[in-house]
């Protein structure tokens, strides 16, 4: 399994654009609620974090530059009190061991549906009709790196789409 999920990304995206359109009404809207349709596969014994915080940092840290279980790790301790409370971690952030089990424990097909509905319904909720639909998903634009005009270019596609979105919410940016 290789190391980066960008990597992973980039063989479903003709994929998400010749899938059917879901409705908006039928995938929710929040990040956090989407990835709660993701079931659990661990034991219940033991867990300390719950699934949809760790899977809520995977998929942030990642949209802001994290190729790693450790970039994940430590983007959710560089992340700011509220930042992880509206991910819903509380107290002491997951090690990268820890995020590791749980990414490796969840079942892809099932976490790469969930968050592919959800994409494609925050997409088609900020269409224009007339446009064509664009998710971008290279670094640079995920960083929002500057164009070549000088100005930093807005986040794009995927990123935008967690912009808008609670928890991260308005003004959010990948560092």
């Amino acid at each position: 399994m290789p190391s980066s999920p960008i990597v992973l990304a980039a063989g479903h995206l003709d994929a998400l654009v010749r899938r059917d359109p879901v409705p908006a009404e039928v995938v929710p809207a929040g990040l956090l609620d989407a990835l709660a349709q993701v079931p659990d596969p661990r034991d219940p014994r033991g867990v300390r974090y719950d699934l949809v915080p760790v899977l809520a940092v995977a998929v942030c840290a990642t949209m802001g530059g994290a190729r790693s279980f450790a970039a994940i790790a430590e983007w959710a301790g560089d992340a700011g009190p509220e930042l992880r409370a509206g991910l819903g971690l509380r107290g002491a952030v997951p090690d990268p061991v820890t995020i590791w089990r749980v990414l490796t424990a969840v079942d892809p097909a099932v976490l790469d549906r969930v968050l592919g509905s959800w994409v494609r319904a925050r997409l088609a909720a900020r269409r224009v009709p007339g446009r064509r639909a664009v998710l971008a998903v290279d670094g640079k634009t995920l960083r929002c790196a500057r164009t070549s005009a000088g100005c930093r270019a807005p986040p794009a596609g995927w990123t935008a789409a967690v912009a808008a979105c609670p928890p991260c919410g308005p003004g959010w940016r990948p560092r």
